[in-house]
């Protein structure tokens, strides 16, 4: 700083006291920027870590792909899910995967999709998969799938629920189908063979079976 800028500098010290809101601000943007920029950035960093340390806590404890639900009613189901399931850790989360979809008239899913849905269940991120009976076959070479009835045995008592060999069929009716918000119906759902979340699945495929006690009879 020059001798000129230092004297400017000195005189605008003395007149501070008297100097308006608008003249304080303009002064301490003028010579102290660099501490706000350097303040903010320090805040927004522990923002960050602390963000970091939050999510890397977190474990998910059921992973549901449903094709062609309402996205909107994800995050009440999801909550429902893991109250249903016993967890009230808050680092705990079920995960309900919206963004799969079919062709309503086929079945088939797009070549997007299908390479995505192939992903999440190399990575494990998929327990359970919901989806229309057009759907089925369609995923077979994607997905292997639990035979059911090795699962629930004849459990299977709940209102508008039947077992079809690999699958559970929510038919018309089935409160799951309003909370997910699907646009068909039945809804075929399928556990997907070796998922990481095996039991939480079989828990949660016996209370939609209606059996309300069914992991421990698993």
């Amino acid at each position: 700083m020059d001798d000129e800028a230092r004297r400017i500098k000195e005189e605008t010290k003395k007149r501070f006291k008297t100097m308006t809101f608008s003249q304080k601000l303009e002064y301490f943007l003028m010579y102290y920027k660099w501490v706000l920029v350097l303040a903010a950035g320090a805040v927004l960093l522990l923002i960050g870590v602390r963000d970091w340390i939050e999510n890397a806590r977190r474990q998910e404890i059921l992973g549901i792909m449903a094709i062609d639900c309402n996205s909107e009613f994800v995050g009440n189901a999801s909550r429902q899910i893991k109250e249903e399931l016993g967890s009230t850790d808050k680092y705990e989360d079920v995960s309900i995967l919206p963004n799969i979809h079919a062709d309503p008239e086929s079945g088939e899913v797009d070549y997007q999709s299908r390479m995505a849905l192939i992903a999440m269940l190399q990575a494990g991120e998929v327990d359970v998969i919901m989806m229309p009976e057009k759907s089925v076959e369609t995923l077979e070479d994607a997905a292997l799938f639990s035979n059911l009835s090795d699962v629930l045995g004849d459990n299977v008592t709940g209102d508008a629920v039947r077992l079809d060999g690999n699958f559970l069929v929510l038919e018309k009716g089935n409160p799951v189908i309003e909370e997910l918000g699907f646009y068909y119906e039945p809804v075929y759902v399928g556990m997907v063979s070796y998922c990481r979340n095996e039991e939480n699945a079989m828990t949660w495929l016996n209370i939609l079976a209606g059996n309300k006690t069914g992991s421990e009879q698993s």
